[in-house]
């Protein structure tokens, strides 16, 4: 999974990583028996993004995000261990936990490895909620246009991108503007898919089809997106730092320029220097930052006063599914706008930079 979410680990979290799973080994030795050198793999795999994950709610003092996470680590892994009861996986979770404590008390000091204790222990408690309550870790659905996102996402799921491309066309003929199709359509379309994912209902492969063939269909308004008028205001939207999922970014691009706003998109994985070398070019009214993964907000976090620095009358938005899963982090931030899709920004924008 490290590979898929594209997170980079140094060399500090490796020797983390390598002392905790050698500690369960020693704790457990038939497991040394039991998983063949691919699961091991895996398992160290595993160790790696938890610590990560630790090491990012640590950065940034959230107390939410680590237990939010392992609720969402319990599904996936009920999921892909159907050989075990729920019990078993919350057991084996607990059992990772308490090893991630063992080694991560001595690595800390007396106020980190406090907070660090404390995640972890809360982390204990949420999985086991979770299997109590048997909890379905999926995104609450938008009703509002629940036949056009079934319509929609079956035709994803079909892999057919023409009668993708071309249902979306026809939403907008009959009358449905264009944020709305790329928000309460294409957006909650892929929320799902995305669940279907952490539930083991569809291939990585899948999902990866279904985002590619939304960014086409995304692409047929493009001709009417930029045929609005033009209201002399300057947008960039970028991924910071290490943040590789650019559709969140793009469709906030998208619907800003229908909305007549000039967008610098910068795409994904942008660098703080390319971010200011931007703004000095192009000198922004607004600038838009989105985050997919939960470790990518230290990137945000970290941009936003450069950015302030470099243009205090700068307006600073920000938003993606990372800030959904932390404790309204952003209101310690020195930023302007926290918004959950691009329609809400929208809105803001017209009220806020002209």
């Amino acid at each position: 999974m490290a590979g898929l979410l594209g997170i980079q680990f140094d060399s500090v979290t490796q020797d983390l990583s390598q002392k905790v799973f050698e500690y369960q080994l020693q704790q457990d030795p038939k497991l040394n028996d039991i998983l063949s050198d691919i699961a091991k793999q895996k398992m160290f795999d595993d160790v790696l993004i938890n610590i990560n994950f630790l090491d990012t709610a640590l950065k940034l003092k959230d107390e939410k995000l680590f237990p939010e996470y392992s609720c969402w680590l319990f599904c996936l892994m009920v999921s892909r261990m159907t050989y075990c009861s729920k019990e078993q996986v919350a057991q084996q979770i607990q059992g990772h936990y308490e090893a991630l404590k063992h080694v991560l008390g001595e690595h800390y000091g007396e106020e980190d490895g406090a907070f660090i204790s404390r995640q972890l222990d809360k982390a204990i408690e949420s999985s086991w909620q979770c299997c109590l309550h048997d909890k379905d870790y999926r995104d609450a659905k938008d009703q509002g246009y629940e036949q056009e996102v079934e319509r929609y996402l079956q035709y994803l799921l079909d892999e057919d991108s023409n009668r993708a491309i071309g249902y979306l066309v026809e939403l907008e003929k009959g009358g449905m503007e264009i944020p709305e199709i790329y928000v309460s359509v294409v957006q909650e379309a892929l929320h799902r898919v995305g669940d279907m994912w952490l539930h083991d209902e569809i291939s990585v492969a899948k999902e990866l089809c279904c985002t590619s063939a939304s960014q086409m269909a995304e692409a047929q308004f493009y001709a009417k997106i930029f045929a609005t008028r033009r209201r002399n205001r300057t947008v960039i939207v970028a991924c910071a730092g290490k943040e590789y999922h650019e559709m969140g970014a793009r469709t906030v691009s998208d619907v800003l320029s229908y909305g007549g706003y000039t967008c610098i998109y910068l795409g994904a994985a942008v660098s703080n220097e390319y971010i200011l070398q931007a703004m000095d070019s192009y000198k922004p009214h607004l600038v838009c930052l989105s985050a997919t993964m939960p470790q990518t907000l230290v990137d945000c976090q970290t941009i936003i006063p450069e950015i302030k620095n470099n243009d205090p009358k700068v307006k600073i938005a920000v938003g993606g599914r990372a800030f959904e899963v932390t404790d309204e982090i952003w209101k310690k931030w020195n930023i302007d706008i926290y918004t959950k899709n691009a329609k809400e920004l929208l809105g803001w924008s017209y009220a806020n930079i002209g």
